[in-house]
């Protein structure tokens, strides 16, 4: 495994030497000293050093804290601030570079160990956050259909960049505001009645109208899905497909046989039809070949089995035998269609997954002969939704798994929503026994005079955050826990939309900045 390696950046001697040879006793790659600010960022970008340990206050032009936000902008390396006797104006400057960590002088071995790996340890996991953020928002952002999330209000927390081209609205005028507020008038009510199947857990796929930014009315097929967090619902995500073209067709087919047949055939779906004595194809458009492989010609050669996995064969049987048990039935619509989604077998044996909508078509006597269907090549949205998924499950395992106890609070109710298996075992409480910012409060600051004085200054900070959307702390207290115990926690509020994360350090024991 190699040794991680660090940069040193002090400006007296004496101390260099000292936490050279005690990174060195403690397994740790002295990468290099240097004593000046402009050195440490030249020797930075030089030698990508694994974390740069900077003191804060250097002789020269340019002192720590402009070094580490030099090193912040140009370079993705961890910076601990090394402290003694440092200004409260330069201590605030520093906390707006974001560091790992501040070491007080003088520095014991196994502060500098502790403050080390958890850097490290902080560092990796941003870094894979990172990454995870990018391949996951660079997949949804290729995709030619729309992806949306709204919170459980039904206001909208994300939306693709497709949204300009679909709607005409940019990004930042879509989120923030309720879905609703662009849903035609007519399709209000049942958008309501898909989120309140979602509430119970129940997956949508459905088709309805928004305006676009011109008024325009947009037919859209959205298929969606309830999100959890805690078990509480937290809103829907979803993508959502332009069908206007789709829907003009559809009306287009009823009117005639020829333009029915025409659109067809220049559509960017595959439309085909089955013979329902024979199980074969009669008509594929000439798009089937984009899907399957196989050309209109050829496709009249096969049969359901021939390009419909076992199991999604299976579906679509039972479909077919539900259909034809209910045709002719009081109140059943003869017109019907239905929708599925299935996996296909593509000439070279690869599976497709469609999007297929279905209906009869019939002969002079009104039975059922035929199936008329629409074939959409869904594979990539597939994808997209299962990586949506796969990215939102490795996040929630990297805040379980933080060695930093980690609480979400909503903003409104002032609830708390979550906690960290961290902040179970370090200050041994559960969401049930705080569950509001009120039970917290009395639990964790017994005395009324010291739970005045915490109050004030939690609401002064989650006041500062709604007006200004900025990082808030650190500020520490010393808090009772579970266990009877007392610890003294230092805290950081992060702003998340609706929810403000509130991020705690055990410093119990530890030396406040600016003291020797």
């Amino acid at each position: 495994m190699n040794r991680a390696r660090i940069l040193i950046v002090e400006d007296e001697v004496v101390i260099a030497l000292g936490l050279g040879s005690s990174l060195e006793r403690l397994g740790y790659e002295v990468a290099d000293t240097v004593s000046t600010g402009e050195d440490a960022v030249a020797k930075a970008l030089d030698l990508a050093p694994d974390l740069v340990l900077m003191d804060i206050v250097l002789a020269g032009s340019m002192d720590g804290v402009a070094a580490a936000r030099r090193i912040r902008e140009e370079a993705d390396i961890p910076v601990i601030y090394l402290s003694a006797n440092a200004d409260a104006a330069t201590v605030e400057r520093a906390r707006d570079t974001m560091p790992y960590g501040y070491l007080n002088k003088p520095i014991n071995e196994r502060d500098l160990m502790t403050g080390i790996d958890a850097a490290l340890q902080q560092h990796g996991m941003d870094r894979r956050l990172r990454e995870s953020e990018e391949k996951y928002r660079g997949l949804v952002e290729s995709m030619t259909d729309m992806v949306i999330a709204t919170d459980e209000n039904g206001t909208v927390t994300y939306v693709s960049p497709q949204v300009k081209h679909m709607t005409g609205y940019e990004v930042h005028e879509v989120e923030g505001r309720n879905f609703n507020e662009f849903t035609h008038p007519e399709d209000r009510q049942l958008l309501a009645e898909m989120f309140a199947a979602g509430i119970t857990g129940t997956a949508q796929s459905r088709e309805y109208r928004v305006l676009s930014k011109g008024g325009e009315t947009i037919w859209v097929r959205t298929s969606g899905r309830p999100t959890f967090i805690g078990g509480r619902f937290a809103g829907v995500s979803g993508v959502m497909t332009d069908i206007t073209e789709w829907k003009r067709a559809e009306r287009a087919l009823a009117e005639s046989e020829e333009k029915y047949r025409h659109f067809m055939e220049n559509m960017s779906d595959s439309l085909w039809v089955l013979d329902l004595k024979t199980m074969k194809f009669i008509y594929n458009s000439p798009q089937s070949v984009y899907i399957l492989g196989y050309t209109p010609e050829e496709s009249k050669a096969l049969s359901p089995e021939d390009v419909v996995t076992p199991d999604s064969l299976g579906v679509v049987a039972r479909a077919l035998a539900d259909e034809l048990e209910r045709d002719g039935l009081p109140g059943v619509d003869p017109d019907r269609s239905r929708m599925m989604e299935i996996e296909q077998i593509h000439r070279d044996g690869s599976i497709v997954w469609c999007e297929m909508t279905m209906r009869f078509l019939r002969d002079v006597s009104g039975k059922p002969d035929r199936i008329l269907g629409v074939s959409r090549d869904i594979t990539d949205r597939r994808r997209a939704e299962r990586a949506l998924v796969e990215s939102e499950e490795k996040f929630r395992l990297l805040v379980e798994h933080s060695p930093f106890p980690i609480a979400l609070l909503d903003n409104a109710t002032g609830r708390i929503t979550y906690s960290n298996r961290t902040m179970r075992d370090v200050l041994a409480y559960t969401i049930e026994e705080v569950p509001t910012l009120e039970e917290w409060w009395k639990a964790a600051f017994p005395d009324p005079a010291y739970r005045e004085k915490n109050r004030l200054a939690w609401e002064q900070a989650l006041g500062e955050i709604a007006r200004t959307g900025a990082v808030k702390g650190p500020m520490d207290s010393d808090v009772r826990c579970g266990d009877g115990s007392v610890r003294r926690i230092e805290f950081r509020f992060t702003p998340l939309g609706e929810t403000t994360a509130v991020i705690m350090s055990d410093v119990t024991g530890k030396s406040k900045p600016g003291k020797k």
